[in-house]
């Protein structure tokens, strides 16, 4: 996983250096940005087996509380983060508290009902929201000589954010909570029998998953310098959840080419087709039929059989004999 982090800032170091325009700067932002999204997401679904509809909430509760707070509160973009992510956070962790008690069905209605009234509440609350025009005139932070309202800088550090949440998630599913998490899903009730607080292991799960959604969404509040109730909207969860199987759930880098594939399809594909959304909804069918587990494992599986087919025998490695 390390390499592939690492893999990562090249590739963002390349388009940096590479790019013909600033359009293709802000795309590439745009897919750290959701990139990240789709681990949180992944982080909950792929290793708690929990999923949510409720995960735009927590992007869009950061989006909203850093721009309000640089903006109408007046703060300093950093400190405006910092509280808005405290925000999130706690909210995370006060839903998280009875979400989790459930699963299957009756999670994704909770968190799908989490999901609507914080859209319901971006959308009405007009006098901090700003209803349907958002908020506007948010600044980005600065980082001593570095200007991040330039489309490079930001993106290197979009990158950069995003390489060390790659690493952070990595280290987490490698941990014993991590084990924890994975046996809490696939055997509550032995786990349960064993000792394990299988509650407070899912409220770790659901609070990191929507500590790393926050993240993302103050990322995107600073790259459109705008936010509204979009953020918060079902088609953004529809859009987040695709990427995340599109990709695959249980894959570590899986959420990242699903995000890759959907925003590279809907950015471009409209040159080609005239119904992107109809045309995302058939390649979504054909790679449930043909990569089940998502892109990524399937990709994995096609280059560990070239390799297995590729090794020497064991009796061509000693010898006839």
């Amino acid at each position: 996983m390390t390499r592939f982090a690492l893999l990562l800032l090249v590739v963002v170091a390349g388009l940096g250096v590479f790019s013909p325009s600033d359009f293709y700067l802000s795309f590439a932002s745009r897919i750290c940005i959701y990139g990240l999204y789709a681990m949180s997401l992944a982080l909950l679904l792929g290793e708690a087996g929990l999923m949510s509809f409720g995960h735009t909430a927590f992007f869009g509760i950061a989006a909203y509380g850093v721009g309000w707070l640089s903006t109408a509160g007046g703060l300093d973009p950093w400190v405006a983060a910092a509280a808005a992510l405290a925000i999130a956070s706690a909210i995370g962790f006060a839903f998280g508290a009875f979400a989790v008690r459930v699963t299957d069905t009756a999670f994704v209605m909770i968190t799908l009902a989490l999901g609507q009234v914080a859209w319901g509440l971006a959308y009405r609350w007009v006098s901090v929201t700003g209803g349907d025009n958002g908020l506007t005139g948010i600044a980005r932070p600065s980082i001593g000589p570095a200007d991040l309202t330039r489309p490079l800088t930001f993106l290197v550090f979009c990158g950069l954010v995003l390489f060390v949440s790659v690493l952070a998630i990595d280290r987490l599913r490698g941990s014993a909570l991590g084990a924890s998490i994975r046996g809490v899903r696939d055997q509550p009730r032995r786990m349960s029998a064993l000792g394990y607080n299988v509650w407070a292991i899912r409220l770790a799960t659901f609070v990191c998953s929507g500590f790393f959604a926050s993240v993302a969404g103050i990322l995107d509040c600073w790259q459109q310098r705008f936010v509204s109730p979009v953020s918060l909207s079902l088609l953004d969860a529809t859009l987040v959840l695709l990427m995340v199987v599109i990709g695959g759930a249980r894959s570590r880098f899986g959420p990242l080419v699903g995000t890759v594939v959907v925003m590279g399809f809907n950015e471009f594909a409209d040159h080609f087709v005239s119904r992107t959304q109809a045309a995302l909804g058939v390649v979504l069918i054909l790679i449930v039929i043909f990569m089940p587990s998502g892109i990524a494992p399937w990709l994995q599986g096609r280059m560990s059989s070239r390799r297995s087919a590729g090794a020497p025998k064991l009796s061509e490695v000693g010898g006839a004999k």
